[in-house]
């Protein structure tokens, strides 16, 4: 499990948001996420680390290693405008 600052936030929300212990092969959807959790999940991220995360990201990586890749891809980019 990487252990960035990325990393480490977005385990630690998506363990809170869906209510169970995950590791990097945790899938959002067959971990009972749904909608309105990925749409709370890519706010409370964006908030905490500047950034605007699209809800697509979450959509399109489903994975919880995956999908922090992409969150720390768009950290890496900058702040949002």
């Amino acid at each position: 499990m990487s252990t960035t600052r990325v990393a480490t936030l977005t385990r630690a929300v998506w363990t809170e948001a869906l209510g169970i212990e995950v590791d990097e092969s945790t899938d959002f959807f067959l971990g009972g996420g749904h909608s309105f959790l990925a749409i709370d999940i890519v706010a409370r991220l964006g908030d905490e680390l500047g950034v605007e995360i699209p809800l697509r990201a979450l959509f399109d990586q489903p994975v919880l290693g995956e999908f922090t890749a992409v969150v720390e891809q768009i950290v890496q980019s900058g702040p949002a405008a």
